[in-house]
């Protein structure tokens, strides 16, 4: 058995197949083609749920006929159905390098191509490997399945010879491919409660579905939300690359609010070459920092986006604004009151 703990990140029930019939590619394996839409197990679920995984190198591709068969679990019990309906199959001869689950006696072991079942017309093979791939295989716990070939899972996939089997297992995956973590002063802020004149770092990670390494584009918008319109008071281009036998990449930005209010990120991600891409929208507010009141001035307040009647001054101080300009100014109340009656100034 393979030493690693590794954490469940979500449950998924041990489905292996929606009836779609619908052309994918390149979903949770590189360089794999899908012809029906299945829900890959993580990480966590193929350790629990597979008889053996081996990492192996294929030295022999042949076409095979088998007959169709289907399995399915009925009150804990497995159930088989065979034929009649027949499909091609490759069959590989893999030369065993290493056992990452339940080792064998085996220097080499034979398995046929991946399938995703249930689907009307029978099932739809999963595209397979070549001669010279490196591959780790995941094989199935079938109950009335114990000896070779056997099918492997469509979660199998291509690895590099630079790469480490157990290490790549037990890499941490994103759920869902991606994940967005944000943090103010060091501690995770929900978009409500961001601060003027802190940093906010945005920290955005992305499964690129490969450990042969991958790069994708980032850019990144943000625009402060008015009255008349929202000009742009951040804007950042970032390349982000996966390196070999990294399942998970990053991009990070950083923003300083100068103003409280409501602003927009608008962020635009692009994978290589591909044309069009995806975008996103998210609002989020800052307000001003109550905690630093002591030591910020009226005028310093206000150019942060505080209201005029908003503005606090400390010590017992009267606010007031002056005449000509409407700047705010902290002073003693009789200083105010001269003020006011000379028509230098105005209370709020």
């Amino acid at each position: 058995m393979i030493c690693i703990r590794y954490q469940s990140r979500m449950k998924i029930a041990y489905l292996r197949i929606i009836i779609v019939i619908i052309a994918l590619s390149g979903i949770f394996l590189s360089g794999i083609s899908v012809y029906a839409l299945w829900i890959p197990l993580t990480t966590q679920q193929l350790l629990e749920q597979t008889k053996t995984i081996f990492v192996g190198n294929i030295t022999d591709v042949t076409p095979v006929d088998v007959q169709y068969q289907s399995q399915w679990s009925k009150n804990g019990t497995l159930k088989q159905n065979v034929g009649p309906e027949t499909m091609t199959l490759d069959q590989y001869n893999v030369h065993v390098e290493e056992f990452l689950k339940n080792p064998q006696n085996y220097n080499t072991i034979k398995v046929r191509q991946a399938t995703v079942g249930g689907v009307p017309t029978g099932p739809s093979t999963i595209a397979g490997f070549k001669v010279g791939d490196r591959v780790v295989f995941f094989l199935p716990k079938y109950e009335n399945q114990t000896h070779f070939p056997m099918q492997y899972l469509p979660e199998s996939f291509e690895i590099p010879q630079s790469c480490n089997g157990h290490d790549v297992l037990a890499q941490k995956r994103i759920i869902g491919s991606n994940n967005f973590t944000v943090t103010q002063g060091g501690i995770k802020v929900d978009y409500n409660n961001f601060t003027v004149n802190k940093p906010i770092k945005f920290l955005y990670a992305r499964d690129v579905g490969t450990i042969f390494g991958k790069s994708f584009d980032v850019k990144v918008d943000i625009a402060k939300v008015k009255d008349q319109g929202s000009p742009l008071v951040f804007s950042q281009e970032i390349h982000a690359g996966s390196k070999p036998c990294q399942w998970v990449t990053s991009a990070s930005w950083e923003f300083i609010p100068k103003e409280q209010g409501k602003y927009m990120m608008t962020i635009w991600t692009k994978e290589g070459n591909e044309t069009g891409g995806g975008m996103s929208q998210t609002p989020f507010y800052v307000k001003f920092d109550t905690g630093a009141l002591n030591h910020t001035s009226p005028l310093e307040q206000f150019r942060s986006g505080i209201k005029a009647n908003d503005i606090t001054c400390t010590n017992n101080l009267q606010l007031i604004f002056k005449v000509d300009d409407g700047s705010p100014a902290c002073v003693t109340l009789d200083t105010a009151n001269i003020l006011v009656e000379r028509g230098w100034s105005h209370l709020p």
